[in-house]
């Protein structure tokens, strides 16, 4: 199978066509994830709404608590390799606890 058929192939079910996606490199979108929960979770009352901040991280956590259980594990697993690869002790801790602030772990 080629790239492009790995990455996007279309089945048809129940008169629904359902895409499959194949990311290889998911690690900028990891990485947007981390820094919009950052975003949300470290501006002040005066710089967002509460309000708007927790909903916001409320929205990004139903959303990955969607992913399918190896999905969450390689997001996981992602998150863990740009904590340790960070030379910021307080942002490798920081990228540690996303899985809890998402829930995706106690």
């Amino acid at each position: 199978m080629d790239m492009q058929a790995r990455q996007m192939a279309a089945n048809k079910i129940s008169g629904k066509v359902v895409a499959l996606m194949v990311i290889d490199n998911a690690r900028p979108l990891v990485l947007a994830i981390v820094n919009a929960v950052r975003l949300l979770d470290s501006c002040s009352d005066d710089e967002l709404n509460p309000d708007v901040a927790v909903r916001g991280l409320e929205d990004i956590a139903f959303s990955v608590n969607q992913l399918a259980g190896r999905d969450r594990l390689a997001f996981c697993a992602e998150l863990e390799e740009i904590a340790a690869a960070s030379r910021d002790p307080d942002y490798a801790a920081f990228v540690r606890e996303v899985p809890r602030l998402l829930g995706l772990s106690e």
